[in-house]
């Protein structure tokens, strides 16, 4: 079989426009695309060579935001997320890592450095998700927090969790407050480990999730 029609079956909507495809073809197309990633309530499937597509009641539009802020790529709101991502072509770092040479490590380290420095020097007006709304993540509750519309706000949210930990003896008393401590807000991945970097064949890293 020619590998052109190999690649046709293996991916439903290989060689379609994604420019012109609606989302219900999307959607359809994921119960016959190949599933590279399925955990709980998130998955994510390869819809051609060059497009994957994560989605699950677990997936949030602010993530999307987010990408399409530092992408400049416009996404469209619905109550089931669907995220459509350029596939990348490489491996997990923390597959390959072990087998790396020093110059191929210090290569990592310093594009890593260089992505989180360019993420830093975006300065945002209010905190919280890009486009507002709810905040997620490490730092908040399973529920989440806010939404803040000033960093005064996200500072006194951060001294009311401080006095309840205090009060159950989590941390020490003489803890300081949060209050002026944040002086700059900037876009935070929230999530950095070594299995959210790709390394393609090229030797360059991608960021995912």
């Amino acid at each position: 079989m020619p590998e052109a029609q190999q690649v046709s079956q293996a991916f439903p909507l290989e060689g379609w426009s994604l420019e012109s495809t609606s989302r219900e073809d999307i959607i359809r197309a994921l119960d016959d695309a190949p599933k590279i990633y399925s955990k709980a309530y998130t998955q994510i499937a390869r819809i051609s060579s060059s497009v994957v597509v994560k989605y699950g009641s677990e997936v949030h539009l602010w993530e999307a935001r987010t990408m399409a802020y530092v992408a400049k790529m416009p996404r469209e709101e619905s109550s089931t997320t669907y995220i459509v991502m350029e596939y990348v072509q490489g491996d997990l770092v923390s597959d390959v890592w072990p087998g790396l040479s020093s110059e191929r490590r210090l290569s990592i380290h310093q594009q890593i450095y260089e992505m989180i420095r360019e993420l830093q020097h975006t300065k945002l007006a209010v905190p919280g998700p890009i486009s507002g709304g709810v905040s997620n993540g490490t730092y908040f509750t399973d529920y989440g927090a806010g939404p803040f519309l000033s960093r005064e706000e996200l500072e006194e949210w951060f001294n009311e969790r401080l006095l309840v930990c205090q009060e159950f003896g989590l941390v020490k008393a003489t803890q300081p407050s949060f209050t002026g401590q944040f002086q700059e807000l900037v876009i935070c991945h929230f999530d950095l480990h070594t299995q959210n970097m790709i390394l393609d064949g090229r030797g360059n890293v991608w960021l995912i999730d």
